[in-house]
């Protein structure tokens, strides 16, 4: 427990100036450990180009993804780490009354938003289900650098814009991309669920994205070969970031690519932040509850499917009384009836 008690004092410990010792230092420029933080960062990313590489020789990789590649990604990893996050919180009784009203009321009001979502139809929850989770993906990168930049000192302003335009542009160019090569040959949740974007975006797009991993790579080496000083954990989340994004959204137009390319650098190290980090001694201490926290973290994607479909099934009967009331509310005005009983065999379509 000594390893993963430093990363959470240094993390609130004063910022200085990045130093050569800082570094260097194999014991103090690691997240969680040099062990743990190379097998979640570069592990998964190496294991996401071995995958694929072995969908490529297996010949799925212009196929629809198999059943195994979707147990093992979407639901134990990608689904499993989201649950993880609900567990970590409400297991731990003290950070679950530092923050009761909080915890309690978000997913209240995000239930109720999800409703309000769907009674305006299936596509329109989609939609915007899509782009949080997009934005989340986008950020957990960003977060991670950020974590990197503050346990080895590094304030200067202008190295903190060489690195967040990198990550940022690592993620947010394939993504253009994508938005502006519709249709493709994979969904982030179901089909037509992306806005189409203009070509040009891509293509004014393309030459910054270029400039900023080249930037961010010239000054790295800079840093190293000038300064002494090098943060070897945040070159590899921009690294793998970089290569495993270009690589599942753009070189390639395969469901299986973009599952075992995206998933995978995102969901293990999430799993690393939650498993690992130290638990409010006053209140969640080693032993019973650390236990229940892991064993939830694994499982709960079991538990979250159940409660999913349950949450579906409420909504959907709470949408037909919502689209009831707006029937009345509208007779009299053919085409705003006709749209209501289309948003009700959306509903039914959900859970048949």
């Amino acid at each position: 427990m000594q390893q993963v008690s430093e990363i959470d004092i240094s993390l609130h410990q004063p910022v200085g100036q990045p130093s050569v010792t800082q570094g260097l230092d194999g014991s103090d420029r690691w997240l969680f450990s040099r062990n743990t933080d190379l097998a979640v960062f570069l592990g998964s990313a190496v294991l996401s180009l071995l995958l694929l590489a072995i969908g490529w020789q297996m010949g799925i990789v212009n196929s629809d993804s198999p059943e195994w590649t979707w147990v093992s990604a979407v639901l134990l990893i990608d689904v499993a780490h989201v649950w993880s996050t609900s567990f970590r919180v409400y297991f731990d009784k003290g950070e679950f009354k530092r923050r009761f009203w909080l915890y309690t009321l978000v997913p209240i009001f995000g239930y109720a938003f999800g409703v309000a979502l769907y009674s305006e139809g299936e596509l329109v929850f989609w939609k915007v289900l899509a782009a949080i989770a997009v934005f989340h993906f986008v950020r957990q990168q960003y977060g991670w650098v950020n974590l990197y930049r503050r346990k080895l000192g590094e304030t200067e302003r202008w190295t903190w814009w060489v690195d967040a335009s990198a990550v940022y542009l690592a993620s947010v160019y394939p993504l253009a991309y994508w938005m502006t090569q519709l249709p493709r040959n994979f969904e982030w949740f179901v089909q037509n669920d992306f806005i189409r974007l203009p070509t040009i975006v891509e293509t004014v797009l393309f030459p910054i994205y270029l400039a900023a991993l080249t930037v961010y790579a010239v000054k790295s080496v800079y840093q190293y070969v000038i300064v002494g000083f090098l943060n070897i954990g945040k070159d590899i989340v921009v690294a793998t970031t970089a290569i495993c994004w270009y690589v599942g959204i753009v070189y390639f137009n395969s469901d299986y690519a973009f599952t075992v390319t995206n998933i995978l650098i995102h969901g293990v190290p999430y799993f690393a932040l939650i498993s690992l980090r130290p638990y409010e001694t006053r209140n969640c201490r080693a032993g019973l509850s650390h236990f229940i926290v892991k064993l939830a973290s694994v499982s709960g994607h079991a538990l979250g499917s159940r409660v999913y479909r349950g949450a579906i099934l409420a909504s959907r009967r709470l949408a037909r009384k919502t689209m009831a009331l707006r029937w009345r509310l509208e007779l009299g005005r053919p085409q705003d009836v006709a749209r209501t009983v289309a948003r009700s065999s959306a509903i039914d379509a959900l859970c048949p």
